[in-house]
């Protein structure tokens, strides 16, 4: 099959999936969620990010311009050259926004008096939500998890932007499993619109809406699937350009695995991906 038929076929399912596929938040509810209702805004007043490299300063930036934290972003990093190169970063992107017209100098400067640019964990202890996106290494993941699990309150809850490792294997370090999701955002964060909210077996319902939520809040589009990332499946995504995915024997989870990535009507791209690699089937 040549690659315009291919484009062409993925298209065409991309369409019949806008008519008759839910796109909204109610979609998502209705297939991940503890209730089909759609779910109440997510109430996160002060959400921490960790890590201010390539992605999280982009997801530090987007909180921090939705204006929706009565409480603020705290963005941490534990060393003072790593927390004034991500500053630097968000910066520049504001800057380069408001040199295109895009958004306006007062905008701009609200955003970057609304983040909290600390070296100190413990300014994260009461946040509401807390983001990951430090280096793809577990050993790290399970250092930092363990110390976020001890320091924060009981009601934080924890995301990682992981694009490759089992978040299951990280709730666990954290001590709380139950709150614990993945929110993976696709590079460059301040223009990419698609969000994963993932959830796992343990994950608690109302925690992934309220994630959810928020992903729709500070207005990016989180598609209505979910990503089981148990012993039989694993999906790990890079930089939105390839999808790889690993299955046991257990066909049924494979099944089951790809009927959710049906519902992911949002982008021809990833239907094409999902339908198309030669790593997926």
């Amino acid at each position: 099959m040549s690659l315009q038929i291919q484009k062409t076929f993925a298209r065409a399912v991309h369409r019949h999936l806008l008519r008759h596929t839910p796109s909204s938040r109610t979609g998502a509810a209705a297939m991940f969620s503890s209730t089909t209702a759609v779910a109440a805004a997510s109430g996160f007043e002060k959400v921490g990010v960790i890590g201010l490299g390539l992605m999280g300063h982009g997801i530090c930036q987007v909180a921090a311009a939705s204006g929706i934290h009565s409480k603020g972003i705290v963005a941490y990093e534990p060393e003072q050259k790593f927390l004034d190169s991500g500053k630097s970063r968000i910066e520049g992107s504001l800057s380069k926004l408001v040199s295109k017209g895009k958004m306006t100098q007062e905008a701009a400067d609200k955003t970057l008096s609304t983040i909290l640019f600390t070296t100190d964990m413990g300014e994260l202890k009461d946040a509401d939500m807390i983001v990951e996106a430090v280096i793809e290494k577990m050993d790290l993941k399970q250092e930092l998890y363990t110390s976020l699990g001890s320091l924060c309150d009981e009601k934080t809850i924890f995301a990682s932007n992981t694009s490759g490792l089992s978040i299951t294997e990280m709730a666990q370090f954290s001590g709380r499993t139950d709150r614990f999701v993945g929110v993976h955002f696709f590079n460059p964060v301040q223009l990419m619109k698609l969000v994963e909210v993932i959830h796992t077996k343990e994950s608690n319902p109302e925690v992934f809406d309220k994630c959810y939520a928020w992903v729709e809040e500070i207005g990016k589009r989180p598609p209505p699937l979910s990503k089981r990332l148990s012993t039989h499946v694993k999906l790990t995504t890079f930089s939105s350009s390839c999808i790889f995915i690993w299955v046991d024997d257990e066909l049924q989870e494979r099944f089951l695995y790809h009927a959710e990535i049906h519902q992911a009507s949002s982008l021809t791209d990833f239907w094409y991906r999902v339908l198309f690699s030669p790593c997926s089937w």
